[in-house]
């Protein structure tokens, strides 16, 4: 018997964050866990609405990066900040990672993963 439900939508969303972290060195140490989880994953429920789910733990790994890149700040054409106190000059970089995009697609897929599963586990009339 193949299971359903919401719970196995979140399930899913384990190998969705080992995917979405594929984009980093941290990512490459998880594959093989992720592998696993979605073999047996694979093997509790099968093709179904709750892989939609991965999309839902790509959308963690994306809010991850905005969290890791929250003080970002963008450079000016010199590439580095400098910074002069009355005793010290401190040169510091900026421009890490914009968190902007990562935020839109991690709010994009955050909202509708569950809407996508929702609408395909809802009862179709008959025409």
């Amino acid at each position: 018997m193949k299971r359903s439900g919401w719970i196995w939508f979140a399930a899913w969303s384990g190998p969705g964050i080992v995917i979405g972290f594929q984009v980093s060195a941290v990512g490459l140490l998880l594959l093989p866990l992720g592998l696993l989880a979605f073999l047996v994953l694979w093997r509790l429920t099968g093709p179904g609405p709750e892989l939609l789910g991965m999309l839902e733990g790509v959308a963690v790994a994306c809010l991850v990066v905005v969290a890791l890149n929250a003080d970002y700040w963008s450079c000016p054409a010199s590439g580095e900040v400098i910074t002069r106190t009355p005793n010290t000059l401190t040169v510091e970089s900026c421009g890490e990672l914009n968190p902007w995009p990562w935020l839109i697609a991690g709010l994009v897929l955050a909202l509708g993963a569950p809407i996508a599963y929702a609408l395909a586990r809802s009862p179709r009339p008959l025409s």
